[in-house]
Formats: C-alpha cells, sequence, structure tokens
C-alpha cells in the first residue's frame, strides 16, 4: 500500500471510531438498563481505556450501589472522580454527594461545594440549587443569602420548579436583601404565599378530633408527638438566636406492634459553624402485660464544621446498650439497664486550643413498681467511671468514679406526666408571642386549672425520696490561674421521709477526705469533714400546705402579669398563713441528729422547737449546743492578724466563748448553750435572759 493509500486508511479509521464507541457506549447502558449487571461492567470496563467520560461514570455509579461487582465506596468516588475530570457534570455532582454525607470519605463541605461548583458550571440544575443550599447555609463556604437567592432566581425564571420551591421557603424566613430578585419573581412568591394563608383561613375548626394523619397505634403516635415536640423546642431556640435546627422524624409500625423511631439528617447550623448528628433510634417491642420492651440508640458521633468546611469538634461514643421497659400510661420507663463506654468531646478552637473530655464507661439502672395504682416507688442509678479533660495536652480535669443513687417512694407518675404534656402544650401556644392575646392566655389558664384540679384529685403527689452522690479521686486544674483542686472522696446524702403526711422526716449527710484547695491551711481546717442532719417533722399541716400552693398557682394561672408582679408578697401571705396554721396544731421540729464536724472543731445539737400561738414569738422550745475545738479555732484565727475577715470571725467566736458554758473532761473542752424559748416569749440562754440582746440584734 503507498504512504498516501495508508494516510487515507488511517482517516478513515479515525473518523468511524467516535461512531463506533458511541454505539459501545449505548450497548453498555442498554446492557446495565436491563439489569445485566455482570456483563454490563465488563463492557463498562472495556471503554475507559479509551477515556470515555462516561463509561467511567457508571462503573464509579456499580461500584457505589454494589451493581456487577462489590460495592466499594472508595472505588466510587475514585471512578467518579476521572469521569469528572473528562467533565462529566452527573459525577461532578456525585463526587459533591459523597463529600456532603460522608459516604466513602470524611464529611467535607469545602470539598463538597467546589464539586457541585464544578457540576453546576457545566450546567447540572439539581447541582445550582445546592451551591444554593450551601451559601444559604454557610456550608464549604461564607454565608451569603443573597447569593443564594439570586442562583435561585435565576433558575427559576429558566422554568426550574425546585428551585422556585426553595425559593419561596427561603423569601419567607425574610432573610432575603432588597433588590436582589427580581419584581416579576418576587409577584409571582407573594402571589402563591397568598394563596397559602387563603387556604389556610379555610380550615374550620371544631371540636370533633381530625383524623389522624398517621395510620398507627396509639403508643407509636404518643411516641412521635413526643419526640417532634422535644426537638421542635430546639428548633424554635434555635430560630429566635438566629440559627437553625433540622431533622427528619420517622416512625413506622409493623403488623405484630413493634414499633421503630428514628431521627435522622440532625444538622443544627450557627454562625460559628454546622453540627451534623448521627442518627438516633427507638424500637418499641409489645409485651403481654401491655407494656413495651424498649431498647434506645444515641447518635453514635456527631461532628462539628467550622464555616469553611473544616472539622473542628464533636463527639463519640465507643459502644453502648439501652434497653428497658416502656409504659405507655405515664410515658416513661419502669425498668431499664444500660451501659455506655468509651465517649469523647473534641473541640479545637482557634482561641484556647484542642480540648478533650472523655469518659470511659456509663452504667444505668431502673427499677419501678407500682404498689398503689399509679403511684410508684423503686432506685435509680447512674454510675460513671474515668472522666479526664485536657487542653492542648495537659490534663485539667480528672474524676475516678461518680455514683448518683435515688430511692423514689410512691411517686404519682400519673400526673407528673399530665402535668409535663400540659406545661409542653402551654409552650406550644405561646412559642414566639411576646404578648400572648387574651385568647391564648385564657386557653392557657384552662390548662392550668385543669392540672390543678387533676393534682387535688390525685393527692398526695409523693411520700419521699432519698438521694446519695459520691465520688473519687477529683482533680481540678485552672489553665489560667494555675490553682489547683483535689479530693480523695466526696458522699452527700438528701432525703424526704412521709412528704405527705403530717409527720416526716428531711436527712441531709455530707463527708470528704484527702481535700486539697487553693486555701491557706488554717482555712481549710474551717470547712466542715462531715455533716449529719436528721430533722423530725411533727404536727405538719400538709393538707392546708397543699391547698395553699394549689390555690396560689390558681391566681398565678388566672392574672400571671399581676401574679408575676406580688409574687414575693403572695409567698409571703402564704407562709404567714401556714406559720399561723403550725402555732395553731403544736407543729415541731426536732433535732434527732445534728452534727458538723471540721478539722479544728466540731459541734452537735439536740433538742426540739415546737410552734405555737401562745407564745409572742410564735415558738417554745429548748435545744443544747455543744463545741468543741472553740479556742484553738480563735488562736488560729488571732495568728491571722493581717486578714480582716480572720480577725471579725476571732470577735465573733471570742463573744461565743464568752456566752457558753465551759467544761473540760480529759482534756478536751466543750462549751455547751442550751437555748430556750418560753411561752412568755423569752429568750434564756444558759439561764440568763438574753430576750434584750436578740432583740437588739434583729434590729435593722
Amino acid at each position: 500500500m503507498c504512504r498516501l493509500s495508508r494516510l487515507v486508511f488511517a482517516l478513515s479509521l479515525f473518523a468511524l471510531a467516535p461512531s463506533a464507541m458511541a454505539e459501545e457506549i449505548d450497548d453498555a447502558i442498554a446492557l446495565y438498563q436491563s439489569g445485566d449487571h455482570d456483563a454490563a461492567f465488563d463492557a463498562f470496563s472495556g471503554l475507559v481505556a479509551d477515556g470515555n467520560g462516561e463509561a467511567m461514570f457508571y462503573i464509579g455509579q456499580m461500584y457505589e450501589n454494589g451493581e456487577g461487582t462489590q460495592q466499594n465506596f472508595s472505588n466510587a468516588i475514585r471512578w467518579y472522580r476521572r469521569a469528572a475530570a473528562q467533565d462529566h457534570a452527573e459525577a461532578h455532582f456525585r463526587v459533591g454527594q459523597m463529600f456532603e454525607n460522608s459516604v466513602g470519605v470524611p464529611r467535607d463541605f469545602g470539598a463538597a461545594f467546589d464539586s457541585y461548583s464544578a457540576a453546576a458550571a457545566l450546567g447540572h440544575q439539581e447541582a445550582e440549587l445546592k451551591m444554593a443550599e450551601f451559601y444559604a447555609r454557610g456550608l464549604g463556604t461564607y454565608p451569603d443569602v443573597a447569593h443564594a437567592a439570586e442562583l435561585l432566581g435565576e433558575a427559576a425564571e429558566a422554568g426550574n420548579q425546585d428551585a422556585f420551591d426553595a425559593l419561596i421557603e427561603l423569601w419567607d424566613s425574610g432573610q432575603v436583601p432588597k433588590g436582589v430578585l427580581s419584581e416579576d419573581i418576587i409577584a409571582r412568591m407573594d402571589a402563591v404565599l397568598a394563596e397559602r394563608m387563603a387556604e389556610d383561613s379555610q380550615i374550620e375548626y371544631s371540636d370533633t378530633p381530625s383524623a389522624p394523619i398517621y395510620d398507627e397505634s396509639d403508643t407509636a403516635t404518643q411516641l412521635r408527638d413526643q419526640i417532634e415536640r422535644t426537638l421542635g423546642q430546639f428548633a424554635t431556640s434555635a430560630r429566635e438566636q438566629g440559627d437553625s435546627f433540622t431533622y427528619v422524624v420517622d416512625v413506622t409500625e409493623e403488623d405484630d406492634g413493634r414499633i421503630v423511631a428514628t431521627v435522622r439528617e440532625i444538622m443544627a447550623l450557627t454562625t460559628e459553624g454546622t453540627w451534623i448528628v448521627d442518627d438516633a433510634r427507638m424500637e418499641l417491642v409489645p409485651m403481654d402485660s401491655g407494656r413495651y420492651a424498649m431498647t434506645v440508640e444515641f447518635p453514635a458521633t456527631t461532628t462539628f464544621y467550622d464555616p469553611s468546611g473544616a472539622e473542628i469538634g464533636g463527639t463519640s461514643i465507643g459502644s453502648q446498650s439501652i434497653s428497658g421497659v416502656y409504659a405507655p400510661e405515664i410515658n416513661t420507663w419502669t425498668d431499664a439497664d444500660g451501659s455506655l463506654s468509651d465517649i469523647s468531646v473534641w473541640a479545637d478552637d482557634p482561641m484556647d486550643g484542642l480540648f478533650r473530655f472523655d469518659i470511659a464507661d456509663v452504667a444505668l439502672s431502673l427499677a419501678l413498681n407500682e404498689p398503689r395504682p399509679g403511684k410508684w416507688s423503686g432506685p435509680l442509678s447512674i454510675e460513671m467511671s474515668d472522666w479526664a479533660a485536657s487542653l492542648e495536652g495537659r490534663e485539667v480535669f480528672h474524676l475516678g468514679s461518680l455514683a448518683m443513687d435515688f430511692d423514689y417512694r410512691f411517686v404519682d407518675l400519673v400526673f407528673f406526666n399530665r402535668m409535663n404534656m400540659a406545661m409542653q402544650d402551654v409552650q406550644e401556644r405561646m412559642a414566639g408571642m411576646d404578648h400572648p392575646s387574651d385568647a391564648v392566655m385564657a386557653e392557657v389558664q384552662a390548662i392550668g386549672a385543669e392540672i390543678i384540679a387533676f393534682a387535688r384529685e390525685r393527692a398526695p403527689l409523693m411520700e419521699g425520696f432519698e438521694m446519695s452522690i459520691a465520688l473519687s479521686d477529683l482533680m481540678v486544674d485552672d489553665p489560667d490561674s494555675g490553682d489547683r483542686f483535689s479530693l480523695d472522696a466526696m458522699n452527700l446524702g438528701f432525703g424526704m421521709d412521709d412528704a405527705d403526711k403530717d409527720e416526716g422526716a428531711i436527712m441531709m449527710a455530707y463527708g470528704h477526705s484527702g481535700l486539697d484547695v487553693p486555701l491557706s491551711p488554717a482555712e481549710t481546717d474551717f470547712l466542715p469533714r462531715t455533716v449529719d442532719i436528721v430533722l423530725v417533722m411533727s404536727e405538719l399541716p400538709m393538707a392546708e400546705a397543699e391547698t395553699m400552693m394549689l390555690e396560689m398557682i390558681e391566681g398565678a394561672m388566672a392574672d400571671p402579669e399581676a401574679f408575676e408582679q406580688q409574687a414575693e408578697m403572695a409567698l409571703m401571705f402564704m407562709g404567714l398563713g401556714l406559720q399561723q396554721r403550725m402555732a395553731e396544731i403544736g407543729s415541731t421540729m426536732h433535732f434527732e441528729r445534728f452534727e458538723i464536724v471540721s478539722d479544728i472543731a466540731s459541734a452537735s445539737m439536740t433538742g426540739a422547737f415546737t410552734a405555737s400561738a401562745d407564745s409572742p414569738m410564735m415558738t417554745v422550745g429548748q435545744v443544747r449546743l455543744e463545741v468543741q475545738g472553740l479556742e484553738d479555732a480563735m488562736r488560729r484565727l488571732e495568728a491571722m492578724p493581717n486578714d480582716m475577715d480572720a480577725q471579725d470571725a476571732a470577735q465573733g467566736l471570742a463573744m461565743m466563748q464568752a456566752m457558753g458554758q465551759r467544761i473540760e473532761d480529759g482534756g478536751v473542752v466543750t462549751h455547751i448553750y442550751d437555748l430556750e424559748l418560753t411561752p412568755d416569749g423569752r429568750t434564756l440562754l444558759n439561764g440568763n435572759d438574753m430576750s434584750a440582746m436578740m432583740g437588739g440584734m434583729m434590729e435593722p
């Protein structure tokens, strides 16, 4: 073949090649659409060597979906990127989606924005909408609502209905500046909004409940409502601060009654950046008792991005297992067991540096029973271990363990559930209202009256409770001042017995060991090391107290503004009324145990006071106070001549020493103070009439 013939032949092959390649890609696409994914994958693979961007895109899609090959997100984004390099608009868009949603790559709003921008430049309409969304929310770029509206406006005027719908929502938010949109597009949007308002005004309200939106059980509806209400409060709070909080709630119910609720696409947008939160999930399986076995999964991770899309913080839970029994009639758990481990929080602040907080383990347990209808009793415990916080690698906080135990006795969960629901209802009715209308206030007052009537019906609402907190190995190191606080162990307890009866008790106990605080040794010695108090009350007007409280709440509901202005006076009159009633029936407070101990001194008290209408002081009775270490305390304070507070305290202790009866036994000095309030209104201290002095001390 001559040179000219060979040249003509080569040129003819070159001219025919695009047509042949076009036929081959069409054949490969046809195989893919027919569902023959194995053959399609082989066909596309044979075309990529020739630089066919469409084939590269389809291979990426097949890796993403697991079609004709094993699913592999890393391979998917690699092939999407190769197709994008051939100016494939949809490939650019898919890369943006994978970066936005953290599929196969770490979430990176900046990279997502760049990919959407490249796709939009090639005419990809959905990418244009994504760019507008990112500008409006400040994701991967600076927040620019005006530019977002401009992009949506251009797409809407070109006939893109999705862009027009998105633009209406942005316009209705009131954030779009004037002069950005054309008068024509504004007129079209205002017409749609006016039509919506007209449709809303046609809704007829009546006492007849509307048909349920969801075909589901009462429990599923209750669960959905509670989730929506709780998250709705976050969203409302965010809007009030100029931020946004978005989420999607999915509730599904199977034929066997199994309910699954998932909260997904959780995102909080602030001026500082954006929080992205993993899914939260709840599953309820019906039990024979009418209750549900319930499991909960908290979001495993959250991630915080700054406005440029850089990851600067987040949270994670290594493992979790939370299950229990849910009682729909009281909308709470009656039994629960849970454990979480490897909990971490971190934030990289440009000003303060890298902060990290970790908790090794959390365990919780709840076991309530119903000894009387609607009245629940039982324990709740929460234990956490190995807390640690660091700033720029320096440990600033450590806690070895924390245990909290609660014991509830005959708590009316029926009432408290009803009250909680009513409070949520009131919050929803008054949301966003600086000055609620008379109609809204009438509704709120009606709700309040119903709750008060229900409280009277259900009373007594609680018999008592006990709580205790124990912690060990605590350390706090202030990075600013350099002060360090540490504690080997601390225990705190508080409780009430028979709070619903005319006789009851209040208990408090406190103790610590190994305390090291940024104080002088003298000051540290005065800190109480242990406190042990048991006050037994008898002849209490509990029924009258409950009635007075409910009447006061009723008045507050009837005229909230007046109550707000006179709340202090109302409380004072209620206190005076109770005091008068206690004096009439002879309410008594017994100091069954009252002990306070520090490293330098200790005090104990015994005795009782009784309210009396016959006494000018409204109280009679006698108590004995015994103090040890008083003289040592005085000497310690007097040795601090440059500390005016110490000198003032020393003078007070000197007066106290002079007024007491000194007894020494075995080298231990005790000062005794017998305080008596007599029926005729006198105050006796160790038999001496101190009425004049006490009266002078109480004068303003």
